[in-house]
């Protein structure tokens, strides 16, 4: 009787396998912005973030990033994966799009919401801001 020996990719496609139900089964299909729904992470959520998250091999992944990768492909260095619904906890990967910080900024501001978070954020100082000054 010989051992049973898995090459590496076979080792690979064995986790990217486990891993992708992971992210399933931690999910509820949500009505979204877009036109197809969100795959709403319902796991666990970072704290000081709005971001999903999970632990896997001794390393915390945000699972947006993770989605991205076992389901559509590599994320080459010095890139994001951002969200074209503006969900921070969906893993869709019809939703999920590469770019850089500036393309993340840009995003960000042709949100509906940024213009009205920094008029509020102008308005008054909360506690969690008290390092910035008002001119």
């Amino acid at each position: 009787m010989e051992d049973c020996v898995l090459h590496q990719d076979e080792v690979e496609l064995l986790l990217s396998d486990s891993i992708k139900l992971i992210l399933i089964e931690n999910t509820v299909i949500t009505e979204g912005p877009l036109d197809t729904d969100c795959w709403v992470w319902q796991a666990t959520k970072y704290s000081g973030t709005d971001y999903g998250g999970l632990y896997l091999f001794k390393h915390r992944w945000y699972v947006h990033r993770l989605a991205y990768m076992m389901f559509v492909g590599p994320i080459p260095d010095g890139m994001w994966v951002l969200h074209k619904c503006d969900v921070k906890l969906c893993i869709r990967p019809e939703h999920l799009y590469l770019g850089d910080m500036r393309d993340n900024i840009a995003d960000m501001y042709n949100r509906p919401w940024f213009h009205l978070w920094m008029r509020d954020l102008m308005k008054k100082p909360t506690k969690s801001h008290k390092h910035w000054r008002r001119f």
